[in-house]
């Protein structure tokens, strides 16, 4: 058991990021209210962007450290995490919400910001307005949520059980789940590092051969391939004959007319489709190097 003066360091440190990550989710929430004009509009891309960009290095981390900071509260002082109702209450609330982040609000932000960082209206059956709205939807949603989590550490309405559940039980499920999800996202997180890390073969259309040229990459996790079109020297069209079946590869799917725009595939990626762009690029500059020379 942890003694008084840790106790309150603790306490201190996941009040604090329960606060940032409030702050983190009222920022998102007005950022989205306050758009939503269309991709195109002058001022859209600054404010997808920012969602984006909070969510990934302030809500997301804050998140962390108050679910990590909760859980050793729970686990190292008498407070427990299911000794008390209100207490169980907002454990459930909390694992809802990283759920509700990780596989809904965090690609609805991320299919926003590539959207609106391609300037397009509707990419791959996607439609802007449709994935902006269900952002903001899931961002007052959570903010309900985590203001009704305050309510329950404030009023704490709601006694202590008459029968605990034993100590060595929950302490061992904790560990467990924690281990299960540090090992998952430890290696998901390397894994798209790595990925985004793969060289790219940068070769001017304009020293290739005119026809249409294959090329694809096997080292992306998924397979990638491409067929780009030259034309008197230029890169006149591509298109995207494997790629993952998914939003990101929707969006992702983007960076191809920029690669044609640019006549070159070093270009930025699509923001919030940062691997499966990656991957693309990947796989026209194969579709170059391999196309005969002039």
């Amino acid at each position: 058991m942890l003694d008084k003066l840790s106790q309150r360091i603790l306490k201190s440190i996941h009040v604090a990021s329960a606060g940032v990550w409030l702050g983190g989710l009222v920022a998102i929430a007005v950022l989205l209210v306050a758009g939503g004009d269309g991709p195109t509009s002058a001022s859209q891309l600054g404010l997808d962007l920012g969602a984006h960009l909070v969510h990934d290095v302030v809500l997301f981390w804050a998140f962390v450290v108050t679910l990590a900071t909760g859980l050793a509260f729970a686990t190292l002082t008498p407070w427990g995490m299911v000794r008390h109702d209100w207490i169980t209450a907002k454990w459930l609330l909390a694992i809802g919400l990283f759920g509700t982040t990780l596989w809904f609000q965090n690609p609805a932000l991320a299919i926003v910001a590539g959207l609106s960082d391609a300037g397009a209206d509707l990419a791959g059956g996607l439609r802007y307005r449709d994935a902006h709205r269900t952002a903001t939807v899931l961002a007052i949603a959570q903010l309900v949520v985590v203001a009704l989590v305050f309510a329950l550490s404030t009023l704490k309405p709601w006694g202590r059980r008459a029968r605990d559940i034993p100590r060595r039980f929950v302490v061992a499920t904790a560990v467990v789940g924690v281990a299960l999800g540090g090992v998952f996202g430890t290696f998901n997180y390397l894994r798209l590092a790595h990925i985004r890390r793969l060289p790219v073969d940068d070769v001017a259309p304009a020293s290739r051969a005119d026809g249409t040229w294959r090329g694809g990459v096997d080292d992306c996790g998924l397979p990638y391939a491409v067929e780009v079109t030259i034309a008197q020297g230029r890169l006149t069209h591509i298109v995207a004959t494997r790629t993952g079946d998914n939003q990101y590869a929707q969006v992702g799917a983007a960076i191809l007319p920029r690669i044609v725009g640019h006549q070159s595939v070093a270009v930025d990626a699509i923001t919030g489709a940062t691997t499966t762009s990656h991957c693309l690029r990947r796989a026209v500059g194969r579709a170059l190097r391999d196309a005969p020379t002039r």
